[in-house]
């Protein structure tokens, strides 16, 4: 299920999306997770979506509706490796689902043996006070950046917005960067309403979402960074070690840096590299490069204080709690998983 609330509650009126009745208030299935998730607050205005899992009643097993299928969870994380192929909402409910399962002590065992699978394993199921933070610590850090960094934002009028212009199809930036908003007609057979008109928001550039990872005392760690955006509920929450776009990566900062990096990093040193789709609800054509790097253990990266080294078992754990860890991050998660599994480097 993938729907807005007014999808569901039928604002529209159109038909009631195919199996709803298995996440309402009384599902007919065993709740596995359910959490609050964030989407991007680089566009979106403090909106979330409930993340769900549910264990399906046995009569779902029959007959599927035309447009769905049964398919194995190793065959969606496969799909992972090929662009555009698994869309954003999916990879994040495959976070939450991992996280969960990570929760109840079931490992991750990759399929056919790699080292790094082996090292994602052996850190996914490590206990949450080893590594080089404790979990503990980690929490300080994350409500200490909230309390540090006061970014309010409030909504206005278009027409009080600056540097921003209409030419009577658009909404675009001066400069050329950001996004515009353009306006689409839809014919979409199957979905609740079969057509309609919309806004959706064209992104200017493909950014680059990516993890440094490396092996510090004999554990697996991702390189986390504390960020905060205008649209989340939260302010901060836990980004990838690098969220950009080219245009925004020149400087000598921290992050600039890092870019750098993960963009000249050598083949060998690359576990994932792949484009992929972001909400397709309301982006137009919006791709991003996900990347996953592991750098050699002898590598010393100079960091400032919104960079935080973490074990993937405590990156699960800050998933779990809902509103922490932001959907770029989320999907890196997914992929982690995808590539833990499949031996693929």
């Amino acid at each position: 299920l993938q729907a807005t609330f007014s999808n569901y509650s039928r604002v529209h009126g159109g038909n009631i999306p195919p199996y709803l009745d298995c996440f309402t208030k009384s599902p007919r299935a065993a709740v596995i997770v359910d959490e609050l998730q964030s989407e991007q607050g680089s566009r979106f205005f403090r909106k979330q979506n409930r993340t769900m899992v549910v264990e399906a009643p046995p009569d779902l097993a029959g007959e599927l509706s035309e447009d769905f299928a049964w398919v194995s969870l190793d065959a969606v994380l496969e799909l992972l490796h090929a662009d555009n192929t698994v869309n954003m909402n999916a990879r994040s409910v495959l976070a939450s689902l991992w996280a969960r399962c990570i929760l109840h002590s079931e490992s991750v065992e990759p399929r056919v043996p790699s080292e790094f699978g082996a090292a994602v394993s052996a850190s996914a199921m490590a206990p949450l006070e080893e590594g080089e933070h404790t979990i503990s610590d980690l929490e300080f850090w994350l409500d200490s950046m909230r309390r540090g960094i006061d970014t309010h934002a409030v909504l206005v009028p278009l027409r009080d917005v600056r540097d921003w212009e209409y030419d009577g199809a658009t909404i675009s930036h001066r400069s050329g960067g950001h996004f515009s908003v353009i306006g689409v007609d839809v014919a979409a057979p199957g979905r609740e309403v079969g057509e309609w008109q919309q806004p959706l928001l064209s992104s200017a550039e493909t950014g680059m979402n990516a993890l440094v990872c490396q092996v510090r005392d004999g554990l697996l760690h991702v390189l986390i960074r504390a960020q905060d955006e205008p649209g989340t509920v939260n302010g901060v929450e836990l980004a990838p070690t690098v969220q950009c776009t080219p245009s925004d990566s020149a400087g000598e900062s921290s992050e600039s840096r890092l870019y750098d990096l993960v963009l000249r990093v050598g083949k060998k040193h690359i576990v994932y590299d792949r484009l992929l789709s972001e909400e397709g609800g309301r982006f137009y054509h919006d791709e991003n490069r996900y990347r996953i790097v592991l750098i050699d253990e002898r590598v010393q990266l100079e960091l400032d204080d919104e960079s935080r080294w973490l074990t993937v078992a405590q990156l699960l754990e800050f998933v779990r709690q809902g509103g922490a860890v932001n959907i770029e991050t989320r999907t890196l998660v997914a992929c982690i998983w995808a590539s833990a599994v499949s031996g693929e480097r």
